[in-house]
């Protein structure tokens, strides 16, 4: 019997896969890991003698973050029994992984003519560290269009800060000068997107204007 096999993060920079199998006999089985096709893994086991005299086992592989720097990456683990008539394989891609990006709700100040805004939108718990962060802007009654940042784009500004612990956040600012011809009504969008992601996400300002607080909106893409 096999388990789903249980992805965690270790507290020294390393990924710890886990395999547990359950209830063969006799006692010898053999495991490997690879990663990228040609990379072997190490892994250490511990088997448990059941009551029905079968065997369990608990097999972790650990492998440093700094393998996760392709977003195409395999990981392959392989055990072969007596009991079977082939070896059996599982394999591991990104969508895999269990850190999905948590993306907030975008933080909308009071808008003031010709006063500086910040447009603020926190992004947390996501690995590895692939993640691409898109602003637009929705003109009423228009569809939305990128903001281009750095210059040429004289308006808006985006600046990031990540995080680089295991689990990374990122938080994305979206910078300008509130003027009400050029941006009263108007929608404002945080596309984030990453390689465990099927869809990116979006959150969304709503409409703005002057002297209010928007209300904020989860859009599907």
């Amino acid at each position: 019997m096999v388990e789903p096999i249980k992805i965690t993060m270790g507290d020294s920079g390393y990924v710890h896969f886990t395999l547990n199998l359950q209830k063969f006999y006799p006692k010898d089985i053999d495991i490997e890991w690879i990663y990228d096709k040609k990379h072997r893994i190490t892994s250490e086991s511990k088997v448990t003698e059941q009551g029905d005299l079968t065997y369990d086992i608990t097999n972790v592989a650990n492998t440093s973050i700094s393998s996760f720097t392709d977003p195409q990456f395999k990981v392959f683990v392989t055990w072969d029994h007596e009991s079977l008539d082939e070896p059996e394989t599982r394999t591991l891609t990104i969508r895999d992984l269990p850190w999905i990006p948590q993306v907030e709700e975008i933080i909308v100040p009071k808008l003031e003519e010709k006063k500086k805004a910040s447009l603020t939108c926190n992004i947390s718990g996501y690995f590895p560290d692939h993640l691409k962060v898109s602003w637009f802007k929705k003109e009423p009654g228009t569809d939305s269009h990128p903001i281009k940042t750095p210059l040429p784009n004289d308006y808006y500004k985006v600046i990031e800060a990540k995080d680089q612990k295991e689990k990374l956040s990122c938080q994305s600012c979206l910078k300008f000068t509130y003027t009400s011809k050029r941006d009263h009504g108007a929608e404002f969008i945080c596309r984030v997107d990453h390689p465990i992601l099927e869809h990116p996400i979006e959150r969304s300002t709503g409409p703005i204007g002057l002297g209010k607080l928007s209300m904020n909106r989860t859009r599907n893409t």
